[in-house]
């Protein structure tokens, strides 16, 4: 439902005369457009944060509804944003990207834009304005364009201003209002305006004390006016009858101050997940007089509306496109799982991924074939399509990648996915296949879209599926090295990947040729001179794909007289604690088990001694959730050194975080300490 026209109103009011009057600023009246303060420009650092590249120094908005005699009830959504620019990396928080939804004819429009920077040169001012050449809109698809605003003379110590305001027809959309970004926010203000025809719900996300929380009523005025006319067409009227109506008018208000940027930490999907956000979702509409209307907030209705889609369920419907496809496919095989396993071959081949994530086709499966390329959607409905044509139970499930935020189950709607893969169940076990990424295992998600859960599009028997994965990714070192007595250390390292780790090396490989990608490795052995390297089983996508260096190097040895020291395993472990923080409010998330081994063998010169090597070590998180071994022994005139690194569990609660912080501490350290011979 998109909006309601006067048609759908007659008999309840047919003008709306009165119009809001609101008061933007209610507490803060001196944050308006152009009011720069002196103290705003001699600004230099942040007190909430001395390292921060900018500071918002306000971000005010409010949501309200108004009445068009011609076009029904539309949304508006005001928004003024003022920022500090700190430091030449803050510089890319002067572009701004304004989202536009678009739904058929209808779409969103940006409208009263207003920008400005305002730099302080010795002791004058000087603004200059936004002009619409800093201004282009960028389509995204067809539900989506983005206008991209580039504000204009931005140095260290510009104050930034933007006003904009969206004016909507599709009522039911109203903007979610974020509080906290990576950089601190002096001031952030949302209000909320609602007729008492509308019923929304809200969710209140990540943690965030309000210096104003406040709802508030008041009534408004509706005239209705009636007129009937006599003689010619456009005679003035001779009959006028009006009347009010008076309805309520509720406001939602948020305020918080001082709030400190939320620092984007390794091993999470998205900062935006934890981020302090007020979200809105529609609930139901209700005129007087009128039946109450709910808004698609029953997944049976998204799951239908998703099948009834042009550029989704309607392709599912295409079974001549693949029809040469299945007889080829059903010519060598029956059994369902090498039919699968042929399926995602064939669309491997015949559409490549052009890096766009997406759960609609960009156009329809057809031009994805003759273009021989497509989005995400393109490549993985088209091998549903196939997987169905062949026999077997396959249908999509829709995602959200971990880039992209959490799909929450008690909120029905599409916007929030992006990604689109394929499930086929044999013998009962649904397997999730990705033809995206052409060299990894049939059975192997990439990282992007594991975590969390993906929906099954299904009319009916639709289901929530958990996108999942207990395959590792997983690298093991297996190294044999000789020690010269010139102290030159030479000998080959072999690392085999596998998991995602594996399709990693396997896609740089084939998107970057075997001299670049050899050319990019040699770069990350610095202290090395790799004389040779060398790739196997890249083709055979089950087994783990290795890199063989052939590596010298008299930089790694440290000559101290008569005694010499290197690293036990050559810097190749863990050099550095992934988790800075002392406390974090977020959980850890790896998505993937996680297993890396490293196997070293050192041959010493004829007359070395071992003076010493490291103790060996073991630790275990509680539960087993991950497990650290190391250990070194001397067989002859052989060093052996054995480290492996297992973290099974692949979420952490931030109140498991400092056991997890320690345990990377103690690896750090182990790892790092080194191997003292004696020269003879």
């Amino acid at each position: 439902m998109k909006r309601f026209s006067i048609k759908t109103l007659r008999g309840f009011f047919f003008f709306l005369l009165v119009t809001a009057t609101f008061s933007l600023f209610a507490q803060k009246q001196e944050m308006k457009f152009g009011k720069v303060e002196k103290d705003e420009l001699s600004m230099v650092t942040c007190a909430l944060d001395s390292a921060a590249e900018a500071i918002i120094l306000c971000d005010i908005g409010q949501s309200y509804f108004e009445y068009d005699e011609t076009e029904g009830f539309e949304l508006f959504f005001e928004r003024f944003l003022k920022i500090k620019i700190l430091k030449n990396e803050g510089y890319h928080w002067a572009e701004l990207s304004i989202p536009l939804y678009m739904n058929g004819p209808d779409e969103e429009q940006l409208t009263a834009v207003k920008g400005k920077t305002t730099n302080l040169e010795g002791s004058k001012v000087v603004e200059t304005k936004l002009t619409n050449s800093s201004m282009f809109d960028e389509t995204i698809n067809k539900y989506w364009k983005v206008v991209k605003i580039s504000v204009p003379a931005v140095k260290e110590g510009s104050v930034i201003e933007i006003k904009y305001t969206v004016k909507s027809p599709f009522f039911s959309r109203v903007r979610d209002w974020q509080f906290q970004y990576s950089i601190p926010v002096l001031w952030s203000e949302y209000e909320l305006r609602i007729p008492e025809y509308f019923k929304f719900s809200r969710n209140i996300n990540g943690k965030i004390s309000f210096v104003v929380n406040e709802t508030t009523s008041r009534t408004r005025t509706i005239a209705q006016i009636t007129k009937s006319y006599t003689g010619y067409e456009y005679s003035p009227a001779t009959h006028v009858r009006s009347g009010s109506v008076d309805y309520r008018e509720d406001s939602q208000r948020f305020a918080a101050e001082n709030i400190p940027g939320l620092k984007e930490e390794p091993y999470t999907t998205t900062i935006e997940n934890y981020q302090a956000k007020i979200e809105y979702e529609p609930h139901s509409y209700k005129f007087p007089g009128g039946e109450e209307h709910r808004f698609n907030n029953e997944w049976e209705t998204v799951v239908k509306k998703l099948l009834e889609e042009e550029d989704f369920g309607v392709q599912l419907k295409r079974g001549s496109l693949v029809k040469d496809q299945v007889s080829r496919i059903n010519a060598v095989t029956s059994d369902p799982l090498q039919q699968a396993s042929l399926a995602l071959e064939t669309v491997r081949k015949e559409i490549k991924w052009d890096g766009r994530y997406s759960k609609y086709t960009d156009k329809n499966l057809s031009y994805a074939l003759s273009n021989g390329a497509g989005n995400s959607a393109d490549v993985n409905l088209y091998l549903v399509l196939l997987l169905k044509e062949l026999g077997l139970n396959a249908e999509p499930v829709i995602l959200s990648t971990r880039n992209n935020g959490f799909i929450h189950e008690y909120h029905p709607e599409i916007n929030g996915f992006n990604y689109v893969i394929a499930c086929v169940t044999i013998n009962g076990i649904d397997l999730l296949m990705d033809a995206t990424e052409r060299y990894s295992p049939g059975d192997l998600l990439p990282l992007r879209c594991i975590g969390g859960k993906g929906l099954l599009v299904k009319d009916p028997g639709f289901r929530w599926v958990d996108v999942a994965s207990m395959e590792p990714t997983s690298d093991l070192y297996f190294a044999e090295f000789k020690l010269n007595p010139d102290g030159k250390m030479e000998g080959t390292l072999t690392v085999s990947s596998s998991g995602n780790s594996g399709m990693n090396v396997r896609n740089r490989y084939f998107k970057e040729g075997e001299q670049e990608y050899s050319r990019w490795l040699k770069e990350q052995r610095k202290v090395w001179q790799v004389t040779s390297i060398g790739f196997n089983s890249l083709d055979t996508l089950d087994k783990p794909v290795k890199v063989v260096y052939s590596m010298e190097s008299d930089a790694v040895v440290e000559d101290q007289g008569t005694l010499v020291y290197f690293n036990s395993l050559m810097n190749f472990g863990q050099r550095t604690n992934p988790f800075k923080m002392e406390k974090r409010e977020y959980p850890v998330e790896f998505g993937v088990p996680i297993k890396d081994v490293y196997s070293f063998t050192y041959e010493i010169p004829d007359g070395y001694q071992v003076e010493s090597i490291p103790a060996p070590k073991a630790i275990m998180l509680p539960e087993k959730a991950g497990t650290f071994r190391f250990s070194a022994s001397v067989l002859g005139n052989k060093v052996l050194i054995n480290s492996m690194v297992d973290i099974r569990k692949t979420f952490f609660l931030p109140s498991e975080y400092s056991q997890l912080r320690e345990f990377f501490s103690i690896l750090v350290e182990k790892q790092a300490e080194q191997i003292v011979l004696k020269k003879p």
